[in-house]
């Protein structure tokens, strides 16, 4: 039990997260079920109450829906659990508009770099070899940070409005 506290002082866990702490210390499963239904008695465990902490907290921080799910699927955090919070904390057109965001980020880093780019003194070598567009580099960019392809294309096209 006094493992499973201290583990718990440091930063929240999920119910997994602690017994794997506990397993790496030699406990019993026995005795690991054990600390683990009292601290759950006592309020100490509650993954949905973390997972909906650190979903918001994510949220604000602009992740994808995508990204949250894995992270909080690598926690340990069962499926239904994810489900709910996900459904919870991502209102309705929320990850377009993170999307829409973040595309004007990226878009003003991708300006800077061509501004340098022009400068005669950053000359580099392969500068004459044909360069992906800014809207394809943006939109590799934000699939790599999880978020689905219709929501990609639909932030690049509410920001570049196609020709």
């Amino acid at each position: 039990m006094e493992a499973a506290l201290d583990a718990l002082s440091h930063r929240a866990l999920t119910r997994h997260e602690v017994q794997e702490r506990l397993d790496g210390k030699g406990y019993t499963s026995q005795e690991s079920l054990e600390a683990l239904r009292r601290l759950e008695e006592w309020g100490y465990l509650d993954d949905r109450r973390l997972a909906l902490g650190y979903g918001q907290a994510r949220v604000r921080d602009g992740w994808a829906r995508a990204r949250l799910r894995l992270a909080l699927s690598r926690r340990g955090v069962d499926r239904a659990v994810i489900d709910e919070v996900l459904n919870e904390v991502y209102a309705e057109g929320l990850e377009l508009e993170q999307c829409i965001e973040l595309v004007r980020k990226l878009w003003e880093q991708e300006e800077k770099k061509a501004e340098r780019r022009r400068h005669p003194s950053q000359a580099h070598f392969g500068a004459g070899l044909a360069a992906a567009s800014p809207r394809q580099k943006i939109g590799a960019k934000l699939m790599q940070r999880g978020y689905p392809m219709d929501i990609v294309v639909k932030a690049l096209d509410n920001f570049y409005k196609p020709n």
